[in-house]
């Protein structure tokens, strides 16, 4: 037998086989691997050293807006491969089939955590529910209206249907690390007063709403994950999210039509230590255990995850499904 036989036997997920329970989470090296908003050779050769080492199923964001109009003089952005018209889908496809030459699986992830840019205006900036920040100093969030949200809604199924047509495997819906979705979500930084604030059911509309536009667009074949965090360790108006709100939020997101939880722990702001070697290896499936307890798709699990050991001890033990993580597989 195998040392980690669990670790490397297939599983379903949505309609699709991954080769074994290993993942990357989102990720985009940045400098030199982007030109413009196109990957370069740099880029496919590294996702596809990636997919070629074993890897199951790769997530890659992408921008789901057009930095094409951005002002000169501008201070500088993270390079992200474009994903959003006709012009992408060389770049797009060509991502695809280095991944796909190595039976890996990949899907992509919008890039919406906490900077965007509506259809109508050409800079991005800070957006969320409400102006409220969980930190001292930093900037506030533009509010999101009515015509805002319209718009993000369009942008993610936008760019869920050109990663379809490039011929990728899935969308990734963000609704963790304190990105535009997380802050609807949560009490922290929800505090609206119409019907994307309020109670529960109010907080996940919009990221209930997003999932099932983009479900209805893409179709039942198309995978769809959520990377979320169920628990948050930030304070804003309100404590944030625990694992027992969580554990209520399980059933909105699966009905709405996602295939995979993908979880997430805490917000880029959080203080407490979440991935620095202090943390015992595989110490946040906790999480993905309680989560477990009422899911009926399949947990992932990130942070952490290092020892192929304790990944597959963790997957017997029942704790998650599916090993995901960036670290270990760089």
């Amino acid at each position: 037998m195998r040392r980690c036989e669990m670790l490397a036997s297939p599983m379903k997920v949505g309609k699709l086989t991954l080769r074994n329970k290993m993942m990357t989470t989102s990720m985009s090296p940045g400098e030199g691997y982007i030109d413009g908003e196109t990957p370069t050779i740099q880029m496919l050769n590294y996702m596809e050293e990636r997919a070629a080492g074993g890897l199951a199923l790769m997530c890659q964001t992408v921008l789901p807006f057009t930095r094409r109009d951005r002002p000169a003089g501008l201070p500088h952005v993270h390079p992200l491969p474009g994903c959003y018209d006709d012009e992408c889908l060389p770049g797009l496809e060509a991502m695809a089939d280095a991944v796909h030459r190595h039976d890996c699986l990949l899907v992509g992830q919008p890039w919406f955590v906490h900077d965007w840019k509506p259809d109508d205006e050409h800079v991005e900036k800070p957006w969320g529910p409400t102006p409220i920040v969980v930190l001292k100093g930093m900037h506030p969030f533009t509010p999101m209206e009515k015509r805002h949200i319209r718009m993000f809604k369009d942008q993610m199924v936008n760019c869920a249907l050109y990663l379809k047509k490039a011929g990728w495997d899935g969308v990734e819906i963000m609704a963790g690390v304190g990105g535009i979705l997380n802050r609807f979500m949560s009490p922290a930084t929800n505090d609206r007063s119409d019907e994307y604030g309020g109670n529960m059911k109010n907080r996940m509309r919009l990221t209930v709403e997003t999932i099932q536009e983009v479900r209805a667009a893409v179709g039942d074949d198309f995978l769809i994950t959520c990377r979320w965090s169920p628990v948050e360790y930030v304070t804003g108006v309100k404590p944030g999210n625990t694992i027992e709100d969580a554990i209520l939020m399980v059933h909105y997101l699966e009905e709405a039509g996602i295939d995979l939880h993908n979880l997430s722990v805490g917000w880029h702001e959080t203080s407490i230590p979440l991935t620095t070697k202090d943390v015992p290896d595989g110490y946040w499936t906790w999480i993905s255990e309680r989560i477990k307890t009422v899911a009926t798709k399949p947990v992932a699990m990130g942070y952490r995850n290092t020892d192929p050991l304790v990944m597959e001890k963790n997957l017997r033990d029942g704790k998650l499904d599916l090993i995901a993580g960036l670290r270990y597989d760089i």
